[in-house]
């Protein structure tokens, strides 16, 4: 099986009304665990019960096959990630953030599109991800991505505070896309 296409190092293209110039790069091995690690850290860690990922959970996400992680960049600035699994013709965004200082700019949306665009070159035809139910922004912007509400996981996160919250589960029908 064959994952995504190579992308070249970096595809580049401005945010809609702005000059910022945005990149999306692969990201793998020890050195992107490291990164990846800080970012996911500093994406998530004002979310109440989230808990960032290590280096060493970088490191094992990558030894599976059918993995990647992207690292969205905004005037050279990591921006955001997005960590993907794919198999057949399904995939899944594991996990998915974007800084900050760099929300409500378009920038998820366009990372959105740029990974859909990848998978839909790879021929999978469905996207899946899941968010915490009180997550709204996020709800938001997936539902103005295209993606599609399927289904509810019962108490599946749990927090820090030793409470439980739904997970909300989400599709995104790729074919659309072509």
């Amino acid at each position: 099986m064959t994952g995504p296409r190579q992308r070249p190092s970096a595809i580049s293209r401005p945010v809609e009304d702005s000059d910022t110039v945005l990149t999306c790069q692969r990201a793998e091995g020890t050195d992107a665990s490291v990164i990846l690690a800080r970012l996911h850290h500093d994406i998530f860690a004002c979310e109440d019960g989230e808990h960032a990922w290590s280096e060493d959970s970088f490191a094992v996400f990558f030894e599976q096959p059918g993995r990647y992680a992207s690292i969205l960049s905004a005037a050279g600035t990591p921006a955001g990630l997005a960590l993907v699994q794919w198999g057949c013709d399904q995939a899944d965004l594991v996990t998915f953030g974007i800084l900050p200082r760099y929300r409500r700019k378009g920038l998820a949306r366009y990372f959105i599109a740029n990974i859909a665009d990848d998978l839909v070159s790879a021929g999978v035809k469905t996207l899946f991800l899941e968010t915490r139910s009180n997550n709204h922004a996020a709800c938001r912007l997936y539902m103005s991505a295209g993606f599609q509400m399927i289904g509810r996981r019962k108490d599946y996160y749990k927090l820090q505070n030793g409470k439980r919250e739904d997970a909300l589960q989400f599709s995104l029908c790729l074919n659309s896309l072509t």
